[in-house]
């Protein structure tokens, strides 16, 4: 406490009629005439106040009118009426700023909205006010969004405008997807033909076997300095898929949706949107133009293809010198039916396009050197954790093995009318 307050300072201290400051048991006591405020330890208020009102901020109480004021650290020892202030009187307490009243974290109220707002950010992050003595506003400072309760008690979104929360909180696929917020459009929206949108928050996916299906968990963990971005897709349920925003669609956009579309496949049913599995759209999404047309692979873009790449059952033969028998490495809590082949075969094309782009780059010294050494079929410095090549052979044998479970659209390039043999019966 000493080091947050004068942090390297070297204070001198002497006998005086006034102390200015006297130290206590787990508090600071600062005189100054005619108040006196103590300073309350900010560990002491973590589960009575949001996130982003403890971390980073000191904490002062006014002994004489019985209030706490939550200064940013940089202006500790200056008060200012933009800061929240704690009003304590008997039987009750009262936080406000201006004309903003802050609802307490143990409120019915602050319960209700951030269960239906945790899927994109931690409830003890979120500043729920009563403005005007009117609104109810919800801020959600890590994803930089804001909804506010409507006329119709419905929880609005500021931006994208127009869009409420719906309660179905279902897109036909994505299922298992824990992560997730469903919005519709107002009921009396202008546009009747207004396509419904869901908000994905990036971040790194964990996925776990619940209840008979995949449940997939994207980390929106962490300090509230840490700032979160997200994915908006807009659910077209003619077309039966999701559409990205074509102003903001990157690589890496495309290969995150591959990527949630492919941990949430249910191999032995169809989602009910899409009308095929989400191994199906994976690939059909790895195969598209949208991935491989690009300048050049960023290190989201690459992480993302080395997940992807992982997804398939890696293979290697039990006795090397003979070639007869395979070890079969599957992941722990995902169907062996979502652990396709093509999985890989796709990522190592987009790596590979990579790799023969890179000519056109600028590179330093140390890259280009690195560059020059390296054969076309290793990796590059972006891929260093792309996981090792099983061997065409291997992953041809499991997709011809396979490809009776899959739809001709899902079959592995590597397939071809060649390796398939006619049946000759006995009796012909």
């Amino acid at each position: 406490m000493f080091t947050l307050l004068f942090g390297a300072q070297t204070l001198d201290f002497g006998p005086r009629d006034v102390p200015r400051m006297i130290a206590e048991i787990g508090l600071a006591k600062k005189e100054t005439s005619p108040d006196t405020f103590e300073l309350i330890p900010s560990q002491k208020l973590g589960l009575d106040l949001p996130s982003v009102l403890v971390e980073d901020h000191v904490h002062w109480f006014n002994l004489k009118t019985r209030t706490m004021e939550a200064r940013l650290v940089e202006t500790l020892w200056k008060s200012s009426p933009d800061n929240w202030r704690l009003h304590f009187s008997s039987g009750s307490h009262l936080m406000t700023k201006g004309d903003a009243r802050l609802f307490d974290v143990c409120s019915q109220t602050w319960q209700i909205l951030s269960k239906r707002l945790q899927a994109l950010e931690n409830p003890m992050n979120l500043i729920i006010t009563l403005e005007n003595s009117d609104t109810v506003s919800v801020d959600l400072p890590c994803c930089s969004l804001s909804f506010f309760i409507n006329d119709k008690e419905e929880l609005e979104c500021h931006h994208p405008c127009g869009m409420v929360y719906d309660e179905r909180q279902s897109v036909g696929m994505l299922i298992g997807l824990a992560n997730k917020l469903v919005l519709q459009p107002k009921a009396n929206s202008i546009d009747e033909g207004a396509w419904r949108l869901v908000l994905v928050p990036e971040g790194d996916v964990s996925f776990t076997r619940q209840d008979g299906h995949v449940r997939v968990m994207v980390d929106t963990s962490g300090s509230m300095q840490k700032r979160f971005l997200y994915q908006l897709f807009w659910i077209d349920s003619d077309l039966g898929c999701l559409i990205d925003n074509a102003s903001y669609a990157t690589l890496a956009s495309n290969l995150y949706q591959a990527y949630l579309h492919a941990l949430t496949s249910k191999p032995s049913s169809v989602d009910p949107l899409m009308q095929r599995t989400g191994t199906e759209e994976a690939l059909s999404i790895l195969h598209s133009a949208a991935c491989w047309s690009f300048m050049k692979v960023d290190t989201c873009s690459a992480k993302l293809l080395c997940c992807i790449a992982e997804l398939t059952a890696h293979r290697t033969w039990y006795l090397k010198h003979l070639n007869c028998m395979q070890n079969v490495c599957w992941l722990k809590g995902l169907p062996v039916a979502s652990q396709h082949c093509g999985f890989y075969i796709a990522c190592s094309s987009i790596k590979e396009i990579q790799q023969q782009q890179e000519v056109f780059h600028e590179k330093s010294t140390h890259e280009q050197s690195t560059h020059e050494q390296s054969t076309r079929e290793q990796s590059t410095p972006l891929f260093e954790d792309f996981p090792p090549n099983s061997g065409d052979h291997l992953l041809l044998c499991a997709a011809i093995r396979a490809a009776v479970l899959y739809p001709e659209a899902s079959h592995v390039r590597l397939l071809g009318c060649g390796y398939d043999s006619v049946y000759e019966a006995r009796d012909a």
